[in-house]
C-alpha cells in the first residue's frame, strides 16, 4: 500500500520531471542532433543481424564471393555504428552538460538573491548538495535515459522483422522479455530500501568527517580524539554494513537476468530447430531470429531500469526546483529601465554622479527610517521581534543595546531587508522595503555583520565588492582618512595581499577592518553596523570610530553598541528585551531614568555583564 507521503511526492516529482524535460528541450540543436544520430544508429544496427544471416545463407550455398562481400559489409556496418555512436554519445553528453550548467548557474544566482530566512529553510550544506550531488545525479540519470531510449528504438525496428520471420518464436521471446522486465522491476523495488539506507549512511559519514576535520583544533585542544574517533568509527562501520548489504543484494540481479536471457535464447534455438526440421523456417532466418532475440532480451533487461532512472532524475529535479521556487525572481532595477518607460526613484537611490574611479569626500545622502509594528519569526518558530515601532530622522545616529538574545541583530537584519517580516512595515526614505528594487536598496543601505565575511582574492578585491570601479588610489585615500595607514603598511603586500577562503591570512581584527572599510567604500545613505569594532583592540577601535564618524557624516546610522565609549558618540539609544523596545532616549536620559539601560550600565561598570 502506498503511503500518503509517497503519494504526495509523486505529483511533485512528475512536475519536476516535466520542468526538467522543458529545460532540456531549450537546446533544440543538440536535441535534434541526438535524435538524428540515434535514429541513424538504430537503422544501421538493425542491418547488422540481417547481413550476418545473409552471410550464413551464402556460406551454406558455398557462394564465397557473396560471403566475402557480406563480411566486408558487416565490418563496414560495425565501423559506421561505432562512429555514429561516438557522435551520439558526444551530443548527448553535451546536451546533459549544458542543461546541468544552466540549472547550476540558476541555482547559484538564486542562492545569492535569497533572503536570510531562505537559509533558515535551506542551510548552506543543502544548497551545496543541490548544486553538486543532486545536479550530478540528475545529469547521470538523464544520460542513462537517453542511452536506454536509443536501445528501445532498436526493439521497435527488430520486432516487426521477427514477426515476419515467425510469430510463434516472436511470442516466446516477448513472454521471456516480459518476465525479464517484471523481474528487474521487482528486484529494484526490493533492493531500493537497502540502497536508500546505504546512501543515507554515506551522507551521515560525510557529515561526520567534515565536522571532525573542521573542528580539529578544538578536538586537539581538549584532547577529544578518542571520543570523536569512536564516533567516526561507529558511523563508518554502519556505512560499511549498509553498503555491503545493498551491494550484496544488487549483485544477485545480473545472474537472474542472465538466466532468463539464456532461457529466452534456448527457447529460440529449440523452437527454431523444430521449425527448420519441419521445413517452416530457413537456417539464415533462424540465425537472424536468434541474433535479434539476444539483442531484444538484453535491451529489455536494461529497460527494467527506466523507471528507476526516471524517478531518480525527477526526484533530483524536484529538489533543485524547490530551491529555485523558494527565491523570487530579481526585481527590475528602475535605473536600468529604458528611457521610454521611466520609473520614479528616490533621489538618494540614484547612481553617483561622479565618474568611475572618483570617490566622494563626504558620506552618503541621509535617509529617514521608520518601523511600524514590525514582527519577525524565524523558520524554527522562534519569535525574534515583537511589535517594534521606531521613527528615526535622516542623519540620526542610533544605537541598539540589550542583553544577549534581546533581538538586536534580528532588528538590524529586518531593517536591511535580509529577512521577510511576519508583520508590520519598514520604510526607508518613505518607501516600503518591498517596493524597493533590490539593486537600488543595496546601493542605499550598507550592512556590516557581526562576523566578518571575506572572500578569496586580494584585500582590494574584497573592498571593491560593492563598487568595482574604485581605484587603488581611492582605496588608499580612504584608509589614510580612517587613520589606518599603519594597518595597511602591516599587510605583507598592502592592498594586493592575497587572502584565502574566508579571509584566511588575516587576524579576526584585520578581517573586521576590511569589512568596515568595504561598507565605507560603498558610501550608503543608511548604515547598519552590528558591533562593528567587536574584534578590534582599544587603539584601533578609537582610530576607526573617529574616522568612521567623519566619513559617515550626514548618513543615517543604526548600530549595535556594547562599549561605553561607542555609546557616547550616539544621539539616541534603543533598548531591546525579548524582541521588544523597552526604552528609548539619549544615554544621559536613560541613565537618569534608572531603568533597563541604567541596570545594564551598572553591570558593565561594576559586574561581569555588559551592554551587548
Amino acid at each position: 500500500m502506498t503511503s500518503p507521503s509517497a503519494a504526495r511526492r509523486r505529483p511533485r516529482e512528475r512536475s519536476g520531471g516535466l520542468r526538467a524535460a522543458a529545460r532540456i528541450c531549450r537546446h533544440r540543436p543538440l536535441v535534434a542532433g541526438v535524435v538524428l544520430a540515434s535514429l541513424g544508429m538504430v537503422v544501421i544496427s538493425a542491418a547488422f543481424p540481417v547481413a550476418v544471416s545473409r552471410a550464413v545463407a551464402a556460406d551454406a550455398r558455398a557462394d564465397r564471393r557473396t560471403v566475402y562481400l557480406l563480411a566486408a559489409s558487416v565490418l563496414a556496418i560495425g565501423i559506421v555504428v561505432w562512429v555514429i555512436n561516438r557522435v551520439r554519445a558526444y551530443l548527448a553528453r553535451r546536451l546533459v552538460a549544458r542543461t546541468v550548467l544552466d540549472l547550476r548557474l540558476e541555482l547559484i544566482r538564486a542562492a545569492l538573491r535569497g533572503r536570510l530566512d531562505f537559509y533558515d529553510r535551506y542551510p548552506r550544506s543543502t544548497v551545496l548538495s543541490r548544486a553538486t550531488d543532486d545536479l550530478d545525479e540528475f545529469g547521470e540519470a538523464v544520460f542513462g535515459l537517453l542511452e536506454l531510449a536509443q536501445q528501445l528504438l532498436v526493439i521497435v525496428l527488430l520486432l516487426p522483422l521477427m514477426l515476419v520471420l515467425d510469430w510463434r518464436l516472436t511470442l516466446l521471446t516477448a513472454v521471456c522479455g516480459g518476465l525479464i522486465m517484471v523481474l528487474t522491476r521487482a528486484f529494484r523495488r526490493i533492493t531500493s530500501p537497502a540502497a536508500g539506507r546505504a546512501a543515507a549512511d554515506a551522507g551521515t559519514l560525510a557529515s561526520v568527517v567534515h565536522e571532525v576535520t573542521a573542528g580539529l583544533r578544538v578536538v586537539r585542544a581538549y584532547g577529544g580524539q578518542d571520543l570523536l574517533s569512536g564516533w567516526a568509527d561507529r558511523t563508518s562501520r554502519a556505512a560499511a554494513r549498509s553498503w555491503v548489504a545493498s551491494a550484496g543484494r544488487a549483485a544477485l540481479l545480473m545472474p537472474a537476468v542472465s538466466a532468463l536471457v539464456g532461457l529466452a535464447l534456448a527457447g529460440a534455438v529449440w523452437g527454431g530447430g523444430l521449425l527448420i526440421g519441419a521445413g517452416l523456417l530457413g537456417v539464415s532466418a533462424w540465425y537472424l531470429f536468434v541474433l535479434a532475440a539476444d539483442r531484444i532480451s538484453w535491451t529489455l533487461a536494461s529497460a527494467g531500469a527506466v523507471e528507476t532512472q526516471l524517478r531518480q532524475a525527477a526526484a533530483a529535479a524536484t529538489r533543485i526546483f524547490a530551491i529555485l521556487d523558494a527565491v523570487p525572481p530579481p526585481d527590475p532595477d528602475p535605473l536600468d529601465a529604458p528611457a521610454s518607460a521611466p520609473v520614479p526613484v528616490p533621489r538618494w537611490a540614484e547612481r553617483p554622479a561622479h565618474p568611475p574611479g572618483a570617490h566622494p569626500a563626504g558620506g552618503g545622502q541621509p535617509v529617514e527610517l521608520c518601523l511600524r509594528a514590525v514582527s519577525l519569526r524565524y523558520h524554527n518558530g522562534t519569535e525574534a521581534l515583537r511589535n517594534v515601532s521606531l521613527q528615526l530622522p535622516a542623519g540620526a545616529r542610533v544605537g541598539l543595546v540589550g542583553r544577549s538574545g534581546a533581538g538586536k541583530s534580528s532588528l538590524l537584519k529586518a531593517i536591511a531587508g535580509l529577512h521577510r517580516l511576519d508583520g508590520g512595515e519598514v520604510t526607508v526614505g518613505g518607501l516600503p522595503l518591498d517596493r524597493w528594487p533590490e539593486a537600488s536598496l543595496r546601493r542605499t543601505v550598507g550592512y556590516v555583520p557581526q562576523r566578518p565575511q571575506l572572500f578569496a582574492g586580494t584585500v582590494a578585491d574584497n573592498l571593491r565588492l560593492s563598487r568595482p570601479d574604485v581605484t587603488d588610489r581611492d582605496l588608499t585615500r580612504l584608509i589614510v582618512r580612517c587613520q589606518l595607514d599603519g594597518w595597511l603598511a602591516g599587510l605583507p603586500r598592502g592592498l594586493e595581499t592575497v587572502l584565502g577562503h574566508g579571509g584566511s591570512g588575516l587576524s579576526a581584527g584585520q578581517r573586521q577592518v576590511v569589512t568596515i572599510l568595504r561598507a565605507l567604500v560603498k558610501q550608503p545613505g543608511l548604515v547598519l553596523l552590528d558591533e562593528p569594532t567587536a574584534h578590534l583592540d582599544a587603539v584601533a577601535d578609537a582610530h576607526l570610530r573617529t574616522a568612521m564618524w567623519s566619513l559617515l557624516r550626514g548618513a543615517t546610522v543604526v548600530m549595535i553598541a556594547h562599549r561605553l565609549d561607542t555609546v557616547r558618540d550616539l544621539d539616541q539609544l534603543v533598548v531591546l528585551d525579548q524582541g521588544r523596545v523597552v526604552e528609548t532616549g539619549t544615554p544621559a536620559e536613560l541613565l537618569d531614568r534608572q531603568g533597563w539601560y541604567a541596570a545594564m550600565h551598572a553591570d558593565h561598570v561594576e559586574g561581569p555583564a555588559h551592554v551587548s
